[in-house]
């Protein structure tokens, strides 16, 4: 997983081409898994920790196909970042932070059985 910028994480399938198609299968298929689970943490820290206003940041929320092998979870609202990592004056309340972080064990681990299965 890498972070492309502050509120946009990129899980991508390195080296694609290099696996064979059942497995590169199964990879995207846990990839897309990780970044709905991502989008649907995020959503609701935003709820849990009290960000909700109009609902617009908890409705820019999402993840799209960005090429065959990457997903992205972005939030689409400008003030997402000060949300998340706060500012002078606000403390953080980092809903897309802690998604990403809830995830990162469990998408690793899971690619490690995938890789694991074909050896």
């Amino acid at each position: 997983m890498a972070k492309k910028d502050p509120m946009t994480v990129e899980l991508k399938v390195n080296r694609a081409s290099e696996v064979s198609g059942i497995t590169r299968k199964r990879l995207m298929e846990h990839v897309v898994k990780t970044s709905f689970s991502i989008q649907s943490n995020a959503k609701r820290n935003i709820v849990d920790m009290g960000a909700v206003d109009t609902g617009f940041m908890l409705n820019s929320v999402g993840s799209r196909m960005a090429s065959p092998s990457t997903y992205e979870v972005t939030v689409g609202a400008e003030y997402g970042a000060y949300v998340n990592f706060g500012t002078r004056r606000t403390p953080p309340r980092p809903f897309f932070t802690k998604a990403f972080e809830d995830e990162r064990s469990p998408f690793f681990s899971g690619c490690a059985t995938i890789m694991k299965s074909i050896v």
